[in-house]
């Protein structure tokens, strides 16, 4: 079975709590273990389900990151920061971390959008700090558009391409806390697709 990775417009979010201004910005690619061999880029076509996703985070600043993806099972779940080995704020600022750390993740074999969404903080998201340190990585589906809409607020958005390497910036125009959602759809194959071997 093959999928198709694209890549989903982003949701950059401002903030609504008064505390400061600020701007965040960081750096991501994406790793598919495939039958050996790592393979590096931001748009991944054709992958199987018995490949391996990871990815690779740089943050720009000291900050919280998390990350959110589909459940093998249905649902979504917190999949970082790893309940009880590494907070939200254990990645350093300037330094390429793996997400997961050692192991790669398998999505979902079920037709359909599923999503990873990679959430970048400079303040605490209280509900997924809950989920981490309670061990319960399951969340709602709409638990990263909840998050967006709670601290969207006007403010200068980019995005760019570097070879396989993501980069967004963005700063806002309001005080309080500053939140960014990147978000990246996996659409699976049609199945007159898979059935007559058309590669995407």
């Amino acid at each position: 079975m093959r999928r198709t990775l694209a890549l989903a417009a982003l949701f950059a979010l401002g903030s609504v709590a008064p505390a400061f201004a600020g701007s965040i910005g960081f750096q991501y690619t994406i790793e598919r273990e495939h039958e050996g061999s790592i393979i590096e880029a931001n748009y991944l076509k054709g992958f199987e389900i018995t490949d391996g996703l990871r990815l690779r985070v740089k943050l720009h600043q000291m900050s919280y990151c998390y990350v959110i993806m589909g459940n093998l099972k249905g649902g979504d779940r917190l999949v970082f920061p790893d309940p009880g080995t590494r907070r939200a704020d254990d990645l350093a600022a300037n330094e390429w971390a793996r997400i997961p750390k050692s192991t790669f993740l398998r999505m979902g074999e079920d037709p359909g959008v599923e999503r990873m969404y990679i959430i970048v903080a400079t303040q605490r998201i209280p509900e997924l700090e809950q989920r981490s340190a309670d061990g319960r990585p399951l969340v709602s589906e709409t638990l990263a558009y909840e998050v967006r809409d709670r601290y969207h607020g006007e403010g200068a958005y980019s995005r760019g391409l570097d070879g396989p390497t993501v980069t967004v910036k963005y700063s806002s125009k309001a005080a309080g806390p500053v939140v960014v959602v990147e978000e990246i759809a996996v659409q699976a194959l049609e199945a007159q697709q898979k059935a007559s071997g058309t590669k995407p």
